[in-house]
């Protein structure tokens, strides 16, 4: 029998109206367990970039980071460029790694002065690490078409739900609704109405990425909740019946899956695609989603190309949601 599960995670700046936000969704259906696909998957990206820390966040795929965050006692590579950051700054170096010890994240301003220390000091390390870089984010592009191969030809679906937040200045009420849960509602009932099409009583799970979001009755700003991933019901034309069950929030940490850290990679490279553009090109996006996440749709020819699928018609200016499948 075959389950379907989606992943969501989001990238950009919700606090600010002025900043470009997206939200991304990565479905997957199994033939086997979830667990079992995870672990195989994980042991795969492991043995490919060994010494690499779990999870591996998108905005984090840079030279320097590999530097700050790999093993040093497995990389050689990692292990000379951090005696170059030592021996030349010392202080810096030791702050940063301190920081990411405590706060599991890597100081934006400190890493750059750090990247630009590595690069004039020892540019050859710098490049291997960037060779590193490169070989990490074809692994990634390379997923769904594990997952594929893994299951013996199970289906990838991304969805993206965006908004370019300068076109919707003034429609927000900034004290009561909340960016990412408006786009993420738009995604789950886009998900949901492909689910239909697959054929009746189709059913999937999802789990998103905890993060803080503004209370829809109270305008507080409190966690995401399972209660924001309530049940999504619909049905096609044809009257296929479809539902997207009851969501789990999960935390972006050591027991993160392979699939959500998938989602996270979608989310931030759609995210990097738009982020500056008042009227990014919708099929730019698309371009995207082909090349870094592998995904085609076939077409009644056997030809590969891109589906763009509009979201509901309540949805503000700017908003798109895209569909592409293996």
């Amino acid at each position: 029998m075959t389950m379907y599960k989606l992943y969501v995670d989001e990238s950009g700046n919700f606090k600010r109206l002025v900043d470009d936000i997206v939200v991304a969704g990565v479905l997957v259906s199994f033939t086997t367990s979830d667990q079992e696909l995870d672990e195989r998957l994980r042991a795969l990206v492991q043995e490919k970039a060994p010494g690499r820390r779990w999870p591996p966040h998108a905005s984090q795929i840079r030279p320097i980071t590999f530097a700050l965050l790999d093993d040093p006692n497995v990389d050689p590579i990692v292990r000379k460029a951090r005696d170059v950051l030592a021996r030349e700054e010392p202080r810096l170096f030791a702050d940063t790694l301190r920081t990411i010890e405590h706060k599991r994240e890597v100081p934006y301003e400190a890493a750059n002065t750090l990247d630009k220390v590595l690069r004039r000091v020892d540019y050859s390390t710098y490049t291997r690490l960037a060779q590193r870089d490169q070989l990490f984010r074809v692994l990634m592009r390379g997923l769904p078409a594990e997952i594929e191969r893994a299951t013996g030809g199970a289906r990838v679906v991304a969805f993206v739900a965006t908004e370019s937040a300068r076109g919707a200045i003034g429609r927000l009420d900034t004290h009561r609704d909340d960016p990412y849960l408006s786009l993420l509602e738009a995604l789950r009932q886009r998900c949901c109405r492909y689910l239909a099409q697959l054929g009746h009583g189709t059913e999937a799970e999802h789990e998103a990425l905890t993060r803080g979001v503004r209370d829809p009755g109270t305008g507080v700003m409190r966690d995401l909740s399972a209660g924001d991933l309530g049940r999504v019901e619909c049905t096609s034309s044809s009257g296929h019946r479809a539902v997207l069950r009851s969501g789990n929030v999960r935390s972006f940490d050591t027991n993160a899956s392979v699939f959500l850290v998938l989602a996270d990679y979608s989310s931030n490279g759609a995210w990097r695609t738009i982020a500056g553009s008042q009227h990014t090109a919708l099929s730019r996006l698309e371009s995207f989603l082909r090349m870094e996440l592998n995904c085609a749709l076939p077409s009644a020819r056997g030809e590969s190309h891109i589906v763009a699928i509009p979201c509901p018609p309540d949805a503000m200016p700017h908003r798109w949601a895209i569909e592409l499948c293996r």
